[in-house]
């Protein structure tokens, strides 16, 4: 571009960029390939930046290193590198469609029972896109010429490695070569070959080194089998006096429950060990949720505040986690300054305690995961807590938008690291009675007497952002519970910013409680879900 002015060399550069930008670069690993537009990419050329850098050519400020330019100029030429910008939107959208092509998901190692013995399939690793080193790769590409890059892709491990399942192929050859005998004081209860076989599998937890028998056909095998040494507690009940207007109190009682943690961890150790003899079975006194006492505070409760939300029946394994969640929750008692914690009353959602795989928002995506749903209590239960004028101590809101919820007044929680927390700073005791149906569920407070009101205010949504997608362009990712080919579209949602104020009173007026609720939602991308 020697001798050229700068409106020529701009020119030139629009012509080149343009015809740089449109040719495909391809994208490779292995016997994989697949094609990429750079400019579909949101890759341009920064025209300014290179421009800048062609015309300082041979105007160096210093005179050493302006004459040595200009001394190669007669000679040749001065190799000037072209300067790139990246538009992240588009550079995400097409690192998410190469994604399918390259990305592979990782297998867990597991346990085979089978007729020969226990076996132990190997794990597989997965693969995944590295996004940054792409686009470094095809920024380098661009400024040598070159038209393939390699795809850089980094191994993903799988959380049960081949060594545990190994390890669990020996410890399972132990545990089932006898039968094994479960004790609790005189009574023994015998568990056969078959049955140990049906109850085992291999941890799901990351680097778990042992068998282990806490799974749900575990928990059902062993309900009806430890049947005769289990009590239920008994709930005091109130039952109307006949001929007159006050109430009965039925006391409670305490019963027998077996401690399964301790249980399962004993079979795990003990199975596997050929000098045990039995297997002893721990117990806990199982405390009703109301007790006597509970039962007279309550006295003539009354309902204090209720709150319904629905969802689809036809999604059989969130129906089913919200009816868990419900049952967990009915019957609870919040007393007198005590702190009500959603995840320390219903404790962690795994497989093995009845919890089913539904979509949970992880990244701002919907993605499969046990105990989806859940959030549907916590904002219904949260609701019931906003109306009642409880003070609330812990919420925190979805990470965007769920129109099926009231603007503002969501409450996600996540078990170990997102809590729903409200404190009783009345003088009664306050019962919580959760029913879930067919397509809904419904949380209702009550307590012996209450004496305040609730206004409340949401504002108008701000800043209202559209996702970066579109429903003729959506993010694009593998689904691994989806069928193979399958395709399903999940729709965007304009993110916003929210308030809701509320006001508690007492009867007579004067302000208990005045307080926000801050919601900030992100918007949701449009995502082709592939299997």
């Amino acid at each position: 571009m020697g001798g050229l002015t700068e409106e020529q060399v701009a020119a030139e550069l629009d012509t080149w960029a343009a015809g740089l930008l449109a040719a495909p670069i391809e994208v490779r690993h292995e016997g994989t390939a697949a094609e990429l537009i750079p400019h579909q990419a949101g890759i341009a050329l920064d025209k300014k930046a290179t421009l800048a850098a062609v015309m300082e050519v041979g105007h160096e400020t210093g005179w050493l290193e302006r004459g040595r330019q200009r001394l190669a100029a007669s000679f040749g030429s001065v190799a000037v590198e072209p300067v790139f910008v990246v538009e992240d939107e588009s550079f995400q959208l097409e690192a998410d469609r190469l994604a399918l092509a390259f990305e592979e998901l990782p297998k867990d190692a597991h346990l085979l029972l089978t007729e020969e013995g226990p076996r132990a399939a190997a794990a597989e690793e997965g693969l995944s896109l590295r996004r940054d080193l792409l686009q470094q790769a095809l920024l380098a590409a661009l400024r040598t010429g070159s038209a393939k890059v390699a795809a850089p892709l980094e191994s993903i491990p799988p959380e049960v490695g081949t060594d545990a399942a190994r390890r669990a192929m020996e410890a399972a050859k132990v545990a089932f070569s006898r039968p094994l005998v479960l004790r609790y004081q005189d009574l023994n209860f015998e568990l056969s070959v078959e049955q140990l076989t049906r109850m085992a599998a291999v941890p799901e937890t990351p680097g778990a080194t042992a068998l282990t028998f806490d799974t749900p056909a575990s928990r059902e095998l062993l309900e009806n089998l430890l049947a005769p040494i289990r009590r239920p507690a008994v709930d005091a009940r109130l039952k109307p006096i006949l001929g007159e207007k006050n109430l009965d109190v039925i006391p409670s009682k305490s019963g027998v429950e077996v401690d399964w943690d301790s249980l399962f961890r004993d079979l795990a150790r003990l199975a596997g060990d050929v000098d045990a003899a039995y297997v002893p079975v721990p117990t806990l006194r199982a405390e009703p949720k109301v007790t006597t006492s509970d039962a007279l505070a309550l006295g003539m409760r009354r309902e204090v505040s209720s709150f319904t939300t629905y969802f689809n029946p036809a999604d059989s394994a969130r129906g089913n986690n919200i009816r868990q969640v419900a049952k967990l929750l009915d019957g609870t008692i919040v007393h007198p300054g005590e702190t009500f914690s959603f995840n320390g009353t219903v404790g962690p959602r795994t497989k093995a305690a009845g919890f089913d795989e539904a979509p949970v928002i992880v990244g701002g995506l919907l993605t499969p995961g046990v105990g989806g749903g859940i959030c549907q209590v916590s904002t219904t239960l949260f609701n019931a807590v906003f109306l009642a004028g409880l003070p609330v101590e812990e919420r925190k809101p979805h990470s965007f938008y769920i129109d099926h919820y009231p603007l503002g007044r969501d409450a996600t929680v996540s078990y170990g690291t997102v809590d729903f927390k409200f404190r009783n700073d009345s003088d009664r005791p306050l019962l919580i009675s959760a029913q879930a149906g067919e397509n809904s569920v419904e949380i209702t407070l009550a307590a012996s007497s209450w004496e305040r009101t609730v206004e409340y205010q949401t504002q108008a949504p701000e800043r209202l952002r559209e996702p970066r997608t579109t429903a003729s362009n959506p993010r694009r990712l593998r689904d691994p519970s989806l069928a193979s080919g399958e395709q399903v579209l999940e729709n965007g949602v304009p993110g916003r910013e929210v308030t809701v104020t509320r006001v508690v009173k007492d009867l007579e007026g004067k302000v208990l409680l005045r307080d926000e609720f801050p919601s900030v939602y992100a918007p949701k991308d449009y995502v082709l879900r592939i299997g």
